[in-house]
């Protein structure tokens, strides 16, 4: 809804007139939220006709909260919640809810909503996030900034994760700065990750996020450290955390080889241009270092001339094998 659009009112209950919407100031962007984000909003209620709010608690100072499929949970009417699923972000809108989609025909008394009223909502949509639900709600992660990176985050890769876990008071009980020195979190492997110092939980969100984009998490005690809490951390018993996480940059690994995992692996540390893989029969110009696994150098091509060959035309199957890959 443009700037064309102000003050036009429209039918947004498929035509039963049940709820209409008048735009007041248009929003930016493209996307609406949806089950299960959290919106957070600012707003005034009226019964039509009346001279004062009934509720303007929230007219200056946003609320949150979760924006439910059929409006359960959320502290203003189903037809509002509904409604919010057509707002762009900063837009804000009159909506007029007959009492189907308001408070119905017997009204709130403690509100001081008539029988079968009439209300009108003026609605502004500050802000919304994507919210992710893990192990039956127990993990909560919420997406606070999104870089628009859509790849998952496979098996086996391995990823360099800042985060800062902290319990319920704010106190910082752990924190990584996810730095190329630091040991990767290695996706699937959870007894390398257990010796690096990792929270056991970690994986699971790092399975719902995307690299880049900046999340905060809330973890109920069950999904945390549960009854015995974590002594060396300084986690009591029975304890929710929260946690801030942010992927800075994920290593693809691969496995080529078909005759055994980890035989013949492939891990991505910068990202080529382009789509197409070397096929047999083409010359590449490779540069590479091979070392023993102490870390030692048998050889290196960095600081000369590149390898070059014919693809299918050389005598070791392995590093080739590869090269058909990247």
């Amino acid at each position: 809804m443009g700037e064309n659009m102000i003050g036009e009112e429209r039918d947004i209950s498929r035509g039963k007139g049940e709820c209409l919407k008048k735009l007041i100031k248009p929003g930016k962007g493209y996307d609406n939220p949806t089950a299960p984000y959290e919106v957070v909003v600012k707003y005034t209620a009226t019964v039509q006709g009346a001279d004062a709010p009934f509720d303007a608690a929230h007219a200056e100072s946003p609320v949150a909260f979760a924006l439910h499929p059929e409006g359960e949970g959320c502290p203003v009417p189903v037809g509002v919640c509904k409604a919010l699923r057509t707002f762009l972000k900063g837009e804000r809108s009159l909506l007029t809810l007959q009492p189907a989609v308001a408070f119905g025909e017997s009204g709130d008394d403690a509100k001081g909503v008539p029988a079968g009223a009439v209300c009108l909502y003026e609605v502004e949509l500050v802000d919304y996030f994507k919210v992710d639900t893990l192990r039956d709600g127990l993990i909560k992660v919420k997406c606070v900034e999104d870089a628009k990176t859509w790849e998952a985050i496979e098996p086996h890769s391995e990823v360099f994760v800042a985060y800062e876990l902290r319990l319920s008071d704010g106190k910082v009980v752990k924190a990584a700065d996810g730095s190329k020195s630091s040991t990767p979190f290695v996706m699937g492997d959870d007894e390398g990750n257990a010796r690096a110092g990792y929270p056991p939980f970690l994986g699971q969100i790092l399975g719902s996020v995307h690299a880049k984009s900046r999340y905060e998490v809330a973890i109920a005690a069950e999904a945390a450290y549960g009854a015995a809490g974590e002594p060396t951390l300084g986690v009591p018993a029975d304890s929710a955390l929260d946690m801030s996480v942010q992927v800075l940059d994920v290593y693809p690994v691969d496995e080529l080889a078909k005759d055994g995992p980890g035989t013949l692996t492939k891990k991505t540390m910068n990202k080529g241009d382009g789509w197409m893989t070397p096929h047999v029969g083409w010359e590449l110009h490779v540069h590479y270092t091979h070392t023993r696994a102490d870390g030692s150098v048998v050889r290196s091509t960095r600081d000369g001339e590149p390898l070059v060959f014919t693809l299918g035309q050389e005598a070791a199957a392995g590093p080739p094998r590869v090269f058909e890959h990247v």
